[in-house]
């Protein structure tokens, strides 16, 4: 489903502005073998806390997602 670490030069992302023009990032093999030195590869994931201090189902969710993507690839999950 994510893909892994190595992989994520592949992962692009593009940003649409109501006045039509567009912010397009994308990793590259350079800068990910960077960030690989520095990480180690592994993942790590973070879940920040609701500012109004409630749990909502949407962010168990997502809290269940991230500690399970952490898990899985051997990295770190911070709970804020």
């Amino acid at each position: 489903m994510f893909p892994s670490p190595e992989e994520n030069y592949k992962v692009h992302t593009e940003v649409y502005f109501s006045d039509r023009s567009v912010l397009r990032a994308c990793n590259s093999k350079d800068l990910l073998e960077k960030h690989m030195k520095v990480t180690g590869g592994k993942v790590q994931t973070r879940f920040p806390p609701e500012p109004n201090g409630f749990l909502h189902i949407g962010q168990a969710k997502a809290m269940f997602v991230d500690f399970g993507l952490a898990k899985e690839r051997g990295g770190g999950f911070y709970l804020r």
